[in-house]
């Protein structure tokens, strides 16, 4: 992981992933998983995207974000020469292995038509319909593993999966972790 967190630093990735903090738990989904096509949900400044693909050399990832989002209009943000410059950089690093929808996951269904995931990781849209959105993306496409990081909840308004701890996973081996700021989410694992 510190040759991963180096070039990360060289690259200025500026990221809310990374590699020494949370690169744990995405080593751990790829062993666990051994995907060969990632869905990526969320690129925002291309943390995720650049562990992931460091830490497989074989595994392929599309990412959709749109760059501009319901955060950056809150806000009031119009630069976004760092979301471009990492999607250049990841683009030309990881040349055949990475390709970027510029899109909503909302509206992305027709672009991935024909495509084939084994796993996603959903980190675009923090708000419920947005969430719900990509969690039925998930099974509109069959992806049978995911990886969920953070999201708003409600205000008074109930948990939407149970919180557990990175312990937790063995006695769940059906399971996948979310992890954001020491809280993790459970995502259960789809059947075939």
């Amino acid at each position: 992981m510190i040759d991963i967190q180096k070039k990360y630093e060289e690259y200025q990735l500026n990221s809310c992933s990374i590699p020494v903090d949370d690169g744990w738990i995405f080593e751990m989904c790829l062993n666990y998983v051994k995907p060969k096509n990632i869905l990526e949900i969320g690129f925002y400044k291309g943390g995720s995207a650049f562990i992931m693909m460091s830490l497989d050399k074989n595994v392929r990832l599309t990412s959709v974000d749109p760059v501009q989002n319901v955060s950056s209009e809150m806000e009031g943000r119009t630069d976004f020469s760092e979301e471009e410059r990492a999607i250049k950089l990841i683009s030309e690093d990881f040349k055949d292995r990475f390709s970027f929808i510029k899109k909503k996951s909302q509206d992305v269904r027709e672009d991935l038509k024909g495509q084939e995931f084994d796993f996603i990781f959903i980190d675009g849209d923090h708000w419920e319909e947005g969430i719900r959105n990509d969690f039925q993306l998930m099974l509109d496409l069959n992806i049978k593993y995911g990886l969920v990081d953070d999201w708003v909840q409600p205000e008074g308004g109930a948990k939407s999966v149970p919180v557990v701890s990175q312990k937790t996973l063995p006695a769940c081996p059906k399971a996948v972790l979310s992890a954001s700021c020491g809280v993790y989410f459970l995502i259960f694992i789809l059947s075939p």
